[in-house]
């Protein structure tokens, strides 16, 4: 097939790739998300304006929602289902990046730089435009087009994978919290630069050096439960700094690190501590730890840094919950990882810059076999029979600068529960109820 492409496959990579970017992969995704949209197969024609304004929207949306990609030639033919068409040779040619950009930029404010890509996948033809995140500032339409384009808006890709102008508090506090953590951590990169020589911190976490304190306090934890634990399920998380000490907080340091974590929303919090109850804890040779039989929650905190926590899951603790179809609820799922990232908030808030990236390993152990279900009488989970894990353990891992974990709590926490929801088998996951949830909840005032 003759190369008609503005950026095209270079140094003979294998077909839909494109120095690293697996293009197969995001065609073949069969899913919209809201960093990628799929587009039917259309003709670039600016005499066509309604259909190049739509475009404009979607570019606008992705660079307003930290950036993702504009993928044409693959239809939706019924609801959530995707048909790979490709594209005519004259289609594909007529995306040229110069044309599109000008076009885009005519209604974009401050101007988006796309980038247009044109892989050949399984014998088609596609045209993919990677679209940036705003680096600091959102981009506002400044032209209107009549029924697809208004001025002044914030275009967003929302809950339901649409690109929409925002209408609601929580989709606006995203953007601030974008604008701010963007400009707030390239400001900090760019002090920490200048007051140590242009020395930066490691960008790969020393994830090794930790290695050995997670596993051993693994191992501490089966061996608090072994007698208890049986066939139950357990979450476990460990959260550190990129970078390694051995001796970087005292432990007077660790003690008052464990009273911020100490956050109750829900009756008992994800990091239960308590100076008055000697019996629960004590001091271990480079930290503390503590276990709390009755609710078989136990957790350690190192000099270097490291939080490690395990909880039984209280679906497979409570009588009234438990039964041979164990479930993984809903509800309660959604709340914990809001406690999660709100305990790694106030534990490093601080205590380390906010500029240095902290590395979270989230697992769920009995997991294989486990439904998706909810203890709420209300919630519709009649599907749950269907949407069932066939992996165990499960491990979420992400990291990100302190900084980004703090500006964008609900939006991590829900990117979690995405992530796991989607290992049941639950293509589409129902976000916007977990948003719910996850504000409200960090909305409460505290039991205690």
């Amino acid at each position: 097939m003759t190369d008609d492409n503005d950026e095209m496959q270079q140094g003979g990579e294998s077909p839909g790739h494109d120095g690293g970017i697996d293009f197969a992969r995001l065609i073949n995704a069969g899913r919209e998300s809201r960093d990628l949209d799929y587009k039917a197969p259309i003709k670039w024609d600016e005499d066509d304006k309604r259909a190049c304004c739509e475009l404009v929207k979607d570019v606008l949306a992705l660079a307003n929602s930290g950036g993702g990609w504009l993928v044409i030639g693959v239809s939706e033919q019924d609801k959530d289902t995707f048909v790979k068409e490709g594209l005519t040779p004259e289609q594909s040619k007529s995306f040229e990046a110069t044309r599109l950009s000008k076009f885009v930029n005519n209604y974009a404010d401050p101007p988006v730089d796309p980038h247009v890509y044109k892989p050949e996948v399984d014998g088609k033809r596609f045209v993919c435009i990677q679209v940036p995140g705003f680096p600091d500032t959102p981009h506002i339409c400044q032209k209107d087009f009549p029924k697809t384009l208004s001025s002044p808006a914030l275009y967003v890709r929302n809950d339901a994978k649409e690109s929409a102008s925002v209408k609601n508090s929580a989709d606006f506090r995203r953007i601030v919290e974008r604008a701010i953590r963007q400009r707030g951590d390239q400001l900090l990169t760019s002090f920490r630069a200048i007051l140590k020589e242009g020395i930066q911190p490691p960008a790969v976490p020393d994830e090794e050096r930790f290695r050995k304190q997670i596993d051993e306090a693994h191992e501490r934890w089966r061996e608090l439960t072994k007698d208890s634990i049986g066939e139950k399920g357990y979450r476990a998380a460990a959260i550190f700094p990129a970078r390694f000490d051995a001796e970087r907080f005292d432990l007077q340091t660790l003690r008052e690190m464990a009273e911020n974590g100490n956050t109750d929303f829900r009756g008992w919090p994800f990091l239960f501590y308590s100076n008055m109850r000697s019996d629960l804890g004590h001091t271990i040779q480079d930290g503390h730890e503590m276990f709390e039989p009755q609710f078989e929650h136990f957790w350690r905190l190192h000099q270097s840094g490291l939080f490690f926590g395990c909880q039984v899951l209280y679906e497979d603790q409570r009588k009234e919950y438990r039964s041979e179809n164990k479930f993984l609820d809903f509800d309660g799922f959604s709340m914990m990882t809001g406690e999660m990232l709100n305990c790694l908030k106030e534990l490093y808030t601080g205590r380390i810059e906010d500029d240095e990236a902290i590395v979270l390993r989230f697992e769920l152990h009995g997991m294989g076999g486990r439904r998706l279900g909810s203890t709420n009488p209300h919630r519709n989970m009649r599907r749950g029979a269907e949407w069932t894990s066939h992996i165990d353990p499960m491990l979420y891992p992400r990291t990100r600068s302190l900084a980004e974990w703090r500006a964008g709590l609900v939006d991590h926490a829900l990117d979690i529960c995405s992530y796991v929801f989607q290992r049941f088998n639950w293509a589409q996951p129902d976000l916007a109820e977990c948003r719910k949830l996850i504000e409200s909840m960090l909305q409460r005032p505290r039991p205690y």
